[in-house]
């Protein structure tokens, strides 16, 4: 359920005002403004139809661009170019990895929750914790987790390891 601004008193509430159209009277001097769907809406829907409404107005020029708190929002000409992505020695190894399921093969899940601090904690945290490094793909290799997890002792980390590197062509 939608509350409406207007319904609470000291409630701000933006309004754009378009093509202002003065009018008077001898009952007085009206101004009526065309404003956008949201707000109508938000008028029409009003408990009160006795309104009162303080505030500033900025007067801008009609350049045709959406205004938003009084700025005009900057037309987009060209999207920025994103920065390339950083290559690292590692990065595909991992991405392998993490495919196969190597977190939870014999030996690592086990590893990963003796580490483990938080309940909700994701696996590519803990086991940079396991490694002590920042950065998986940039810190952790094949000799780096070959000696965490002896290939002797953990055959299937092994297996993994050997077809992520095939993968990404290590």
């Amino acid at each position: 359920m939608n509350i409406n601004p207007l319904d609470i008193p000291g409630t701000p509430f933006e309004v754009e005002l378009l093509n202002p159209n003065p009018s008077s009277s001898r009952k007085g001097y009206r101004i009526s403004f065309e404003v956008n769907e949201e707000v109508h809406r938000a008028f029409m829907a009003a408990r009160e139809s006795n309104l009162r409404l303080v505030g500033y107005l900025s007067v801008l020029p009609d350049t045709g661009e959406e205004v938003v708190n009084g700025m005009d929002k900057q037309t987009k000409t060209q999207p920025k170019a994103k920065a390339a992505k950083e290559n690292t020695p590692y990065g595909q190894l991992w991405r392998h990895l993490h495919v196969a399921g190597f977190f939870a093969a014999p030996g690592v899940r086990e590893t990963i929750e003796e580490v483990r601090k938080q309940p909700d904690e994701e696996a590519h945290i803990l086991m940079r914790r396991v490694f002590d490094v920042d950065s998986l793909a940039r810190e952790v290799g094949p000799g780096e987790i070959y000696n965490k997890f002896p290939p002797n002792e953990y055959p299937a980390v092994k297996t993994m390891v050997e077809q992520a590197k095939r993968k990404a062509g290590k």
